[in-house]
Parts: C-alpha cells; structure tokens; sequence
C-alpha cells in the first residue's frame, strides 16, 4: 500500500491536496444522479448532515446582493430599436448577465446545498463513494477499497477542518484521514461502521480503531439503490483523435499555411473586389468571434462537464467585449466619426453578407488548426479548463491592437494600398507568432 511521502516541516498541506498528490490512486471524482432504484451488492446511506444556520444566513444575504444588480440589467433589455446601438446595447447587456449569472447561480448552488443537500455514502464491495447531494444530483469522490483501513469514530479537529462535522466517523486512505457524516454518536456511529465495513472489500488484517467490530445489527430505513450516477470523467475524443492523429505529421505545415492563406484573402479582396479599409476591420472583428467559438470547444475537450460553469462565464465576458467592440470598429472604420444618423442593421449586415469568403477562410483556418494541432496533436492534454479560457485574450488583445493603430495609419494616409500591406503582414506576423507559441 503505497504511503504519501511525508511533508517537510512546517507545511499543512490540506486534505484535498495530499490526496490528489496520489497520482494514480487519488480518489475519483464523480458527478451525475443517482437514481432510485433498488439493486443487490450496493449499499447507500443518507448520513446526517450539519447545518449552520449562521453561515445560511450569510450566504443567503449574499446571494440576494448579488441577485439585484442581475435582475435589474435583465429588467432593462425590453424591445429596442433596429439599429447598431440599440443591438449591441441589448446584446452588451445580455453577455453581461450571462457573466454574472454564473456567480449569481454558484451562490445560489451553495445556499441550496446548505440548507437542503445531504451526505450521501454508497457502499461496493470494491469502492465507497462520498458525495454531497441535492435533489438526486450530487458531486464527490469515489475511494477504492485496496487503500481504505482504520474505520473509527472520530473527533472535530479545527486544524483538519473538520469541526463543522462535529462528531463523525472518519478511515484512512493510504493513511490520509477523510471524514464524513456529522453529529454521530455512541450506538448509531458504531451501526454506520458496521454496515459500511460489512459491505466493502478491505485489505486483510483491517479492524475498526476503536475495540473491534461490533455485533451485526439490523440497517437503517434507507434504502439500497444502485449506484446509477452518470460517469463523466474527461475521455479523449477518439474518434477525431484518431483521425486526426493520422494526419497530424503529414498535415501539420497546413495549418501554419491555412492561417498565411487566410491572412491573405482580405488582400485579394482590395485589389480584385474594391475592399476598404472598414471591411478589413469587419472582418478582422469577425475571426475574433471564430477564436472565441473554437476555444470554447477546446474549453469542453479539456473541461468536460466542468465547461457547463466556465463556459457561460466565458461566452458572457468575451461576448460583452465582442459587442463593444463592434459599435467601435463600425462607428470609426464603416460609418464615421462625423456621419450623421442611425445606422441600420440591415447595412451592417450588408457587409458581412459582402465578406462570406473570407470569413469561411478564416473559419476554415481555426478548424484545421483545431483537428490538426489540438486534436491530433493532443495539445489538449498540456492544458487546464483555467489556462484554455484565458489563452484566446493575449492573442485577441495583441491582434486587436494592431488593428487600431494600424487601421489609423491607413486612415492617415488615406487608405493607399501600400499602407494596408504594412497591416496585413504586421497581422500575419502576430499570428504566426501566436500560432507558434501555441504549438510549443
């Protein structure tokens, strides 16, 4: 039974990270429901489960400050009229409470818990599952039995973290204690115990830590179900991978290519087509809009389930900036600073209508570089659901800045065709860079 490697003094490292510093024999974590049905060979207990009425009440308190300022952005996106500013006004608001929805629903998701959810343990001979549930739906983690020993009644102990359980009942995982349940004492402790140790496989020679096992008594009320929650573990896309993998040696230089190619297709535009610089703008803002639709699909190949809680937050804050930014480009690039009137939404999309070819070159760009290089290549597998929501803004941010201060050089000089090659090789080199970077 491999024992984790002892810390140098004076460090306190918490539960939760000893226990993933177990590699291969970390507990799993499990998300899903758990379904009501009966089952032999599976045991499930509903454990009591503390509630602190003081901390509710915070979090309750908390949850309806963070609610009003929601509430009242919502309140304020009624009919709007058919112009830009009125579309990125309503759309500005929308990305923004959607943003602000995932922490508003995170506090909520807590007080819920607090003051409805409950304990729940499900007992196989091979594993014992502890998860905090609401409602049928529920998160925790799953322990193999091959690790598990030292069942024992036990003790709140503030430096463990343990004292909101009040008395509970606690065993070792590869001689790291976890705890659950709370507020259990004498005779129904040591009948949890008892059950639980009656159901699972333990390494032989393991005993109870406190005078041995107790006589066999009868179970609680609960009833025994069958562990149906839903296994969500993040798995490799197979089937792409495989594809893709097969392709991604031989192919790899197409995607560098795919993204000069794409690059250039706005110059073609000038020359064959009469493009000004406003339409480069457009179309520049529109590839934002592909990265950030391709990284969120990279955020769900690295995040799995996770990706339901950043994936809102993301879409809402990149979606805001999105929004803002179009009005921006429009106004001093299309329409003019000095232009009189509303401008209508059927012009603006004139220009997009305008710019199909290049914006399918660009999306077809992203696409390659997706299958190619994070797929095929499994660069997915070097990233966090943290470090992918955060990667397309260094790029957005640089890309966007030579935009600007480039497209007002061209305006400077009045948009002469030398001035805009300047501007589409200072871009195609931000990108190769940032394509590069990427691919390390």
């Amino acid at each position: 039974m491999p024992i984790p490697p002892p810390q140098p003094a004076g460090q306190f490292p918490s539960t939760l990270s000893r226990l993933r510093a177990l590699g291969e024999q970390k507990p799993r974590l499990r998300f899903g429901y758990l379904a009501p049905r009966q089952a032999a060979g599976t045991l499930r207990l509903v454990l009591p489960f503390r509630r602190n009425w003081l901390l509710i009440a915070i979090v309750g308190a908390f949850l309806a400050i963070f609610a009003v300022p929601l509430f009242g952005v919502l309140g304020q996106m009624g009919p709007q009229d058919g112009d830009l500013f009125s579309m990125v006004f309503t759309l500005f608001h929308l990305f923004w409470a959607l943003g602000w929805s995932v922490g508003v629903g995170m506090i909520a998701l807590v007080f819920l818990a607090l003051l409805l959810g409950r304990e729940v343990v499900v007992v196989r001979p091979e594993s014992i599952l502890i998860r905090l549930e609401l409602l049928g739906l529920g998160v925790g983690g799953e322990y193999q039995a091959r690790g598990i020993s030292n069942f024992r009644p036990a003790q709140p102990d503030g430096g463990a973290g343990t004292s909101w359980r009040g008395p509970h009942l606690a065993f070792d995982y590869y001689g790291i204690p976890v705890g659950f349940g709370s507020d259990l004492l004498g005779s129904r402790a040591l009948e949890i115990l008892n059950l639980v140790r009656g159901e699972v496989n333990l390494p032989a020679g393991d005993d109870f830590a406190h005078g041995g096992p107790t006589a066999a008594v009868a179970g609680p009320d609960e009833d025994i179900q069958d562990n149906l929650e839903r296994d969500v573990q993040l798995a490799a896309p197979s089937e792409i991978t495989a594809l893709a993998t097969g392709l991604a040696d031989e192919l790899s230089p197409l995607s560098t290519l795919a993204l000069i190619i794409a690059n250039l297709v706005p110059l073609a535009g000038v020359w064959l087509l009469g493009w000004d610089i406003g339409e480069i703008m457009l179309l520049y803002w529109a590839e934002s809009g592909i990265i950030g639709f391709f990284n969120l699909l990279k955020m769900a190949v690295v995040g799995g389930w996770v990706t339901l809680f950043y994936g809102p937050f993301f879409v809402g804050h990149y979606g805001a900036f999105m929004a803002a930014h179009l009005l921006f480009v429009y106004t001093f690039f299309v329409h003019g600073v000095q232009a009189q009137g509303d401008i209508a939404l059927s012009e603006v999309a004139s220009y997009f209508i305008a710019l199909w070819p290049a914006l399918l070159a660009l999306a077809v760009s992203h696409g390659i570089s997706f299958l190619i290089n994070f797929i095929g290549k499994r660069e997915f597998a070097e990233s966090t659901i943290q470090k992918q929501m955060a990667e397309p803004y260094s790029r957005i941010m640089i890309m966007h800045l030579t935009i600007i201060f480039g497209g007002f050089v061209v305006m400077g000089l009045g948009s002469s065709l030398p001035a805009l090659l300047l501007l589409m090789v200072a871009k195609i080199g931000t990108d190769l860079r940032a394509h590069a970077r990427q691919r390390k």
